[in-house]
């Protein structure tokens, strides 16, 4: 197995190994050595990091109805890693991980409440941008505006020909 002349693996080698041995565990129906196939590529434990094949090694667990498998496709897909960002197959994959595995409920909820949010309010941030943008814009434009001034125009003047125009300034 691991050559040396302690005959003792390295971290490398060990993960290697274990890398080799789940992947075959994984075609002999293992669910869980494909869900720990996948996560060796997802953050590059043993082989280097590669976000298509951990998609590949979880789509396979998937088909043996592995939750975790399910939830970590939502999650990139999600996210976009490794798979086309789509919101609604995210939402899709975290709600066969919900029925498929009553005890991860919670993370699960998290999840789509968090999807729930992304969905609705993704373009919040546009609307603060806006909304900030236009008080500046009153803001300068009250700021640079002239004095505004009370005008009393009064009808008939001394002479009776010329009106009486009076001028008092507001405070702005």
């Amino acid at each position: 197995m691991c050559m040396g002349v302690s005959e003792f693996c390295t971290a490398k080698e060990r993960k290697e190994r274990a890398h080799a041995l789940w992947w075959r565990a994984s075609k002999q129906g293992n669910d869980y050595a494909a869900l720990l196939v996948g996560d060796a590529y997802y953050y590059g434990r043993g082989k280097g990091r590669d976000f298509v094949r951990a998609a590949e090694a979880y789509m396979y667990a998937k088909s043996q109805l592995n939750a975790q498998a399910m939830f970590n496709l939502g999650y990139m897909h999600e996210y976009g890693q490794g798979l086309s960002f789509d919101l609604n197959l995210a939402k899709s994959y975290y709600n066969q991980a919900f029925e498929n595995e009553p005890v991860s409920r919670l993370p699960i909820m998290l999840a789509l409440a968090r999807l729930w949010v992304r969905r609705n309010y993704a373009d919040i941030s546009i609307m603060v941008t806006l909304l900030l943008a236009s008080l500046v814009t009153v803001r300068h434009l009250r700021t640079k505006r002239p004095q505004r001034r009370e005008v009393t125009v009064d009808s008939i003047g001394a002479d009776g020909t010329q009106p009486i125009v009076e001028y008092a300034d507001f405070p702005n």
